[in-house]
């Protein structure tokens, strides 16, 4: 019976672990996210390149960002990936907005920049797709009035950016499962890490517990556990 709930136990243990790094991020990439999307609308509003209406578009999408940041922090670290879905499909559905308002290779640019960007922060599979699903239709919908002799590359180019988003995250996803087992087996089997930099890179950071065992001093070194 034990055999079979341990693969669950392990299971619910990284869910768990990449729901934590979901919340700790969060803040900051969303926060950031409208900041740089606030600073591009500014520098294209400069250069004349933005009306009124798509301006106020992409004010929206900025307070949107930043309202998410906000919450981020208020809510439980199981539905902060929902959460930044959430935001990253407004602002995809902003910029797609944009284009039947004003057809243009622009917010088609940004639509795929938010769309891979911000993927490898979701941390959650499931809210990548049920989130990636409504964009890749609204981009059809919206290729197909505001440019229809070109609403296949349209589609594909922000089908690529959703694939490209996807696998980014996978490969985030893989790295931070990797070290949430490295962090479970450190605090269940009561691991000792051992840091081999130089005492001045040690003391400038290092993990929380973790031995300083330069390189060149391993070999026959007293420091090292005698029960590892």
């Amino acid at each position: 019976m034990r055999m079979k709930q341990l693969p669950v136990a392990q299971r619910t243990a990284r869910v768990s672990f990449r729901h934590e790094v979901a919340k700790s991020e969060a803040e900051h990439v969303l926060t950031w996210a409208g900041g740089t999307l606030l600073v591009l609308t500014a520098v294209y509003l400069a250069v004349g390149g933005l009306s009124l209406q798509v301006f106020l578009v992409h004010l929206a999408e900025v307070v949107v960002l930043w309202i998410g940041a906000f919450a981020s922090r208020r809510v439980r670290a199981r539905w902060v990936p929902w959460l930044t879905a959430a935001c990253a499909e407004t602002v995809a559905f902003g910029f797609i907005y944009e284009n039947f308002v004003e057809p243009s290779s622009v917010g088609m640019g940004f639509l795929i920049i938010v769309t891979v960007a911000l993927a490898p922060f979701i941390l959650d599979p499931v809210a990548v797709v049920v989130s990636s699903v409504p964009v890749l239709i609204g981009a059809y919908v919206m290729s197909t009035s505001s440019h229809p002799g070109q609403a296949g590359r349209w589609t594909m180019a922000v089908g690529s950016a959703l694939v490209m988003g996807a696998v980014l995250l996978r490969i985030r996803l893989r790295s931070l499962d990797a070290l949430g087992e490295a962090v479970q087996m450190i605090n269940r089997e009561k691991a000792v890490v051992i840091d081999v930099c130089e005492s001045a890179e040690f003391s400038a950071g290092h993990v929380v517990g973790a031995r300083s065992v330069p390189l060149a001093t391993l070999e026959g070194s007293k420091s090292l556990p005698t029960n590892k």
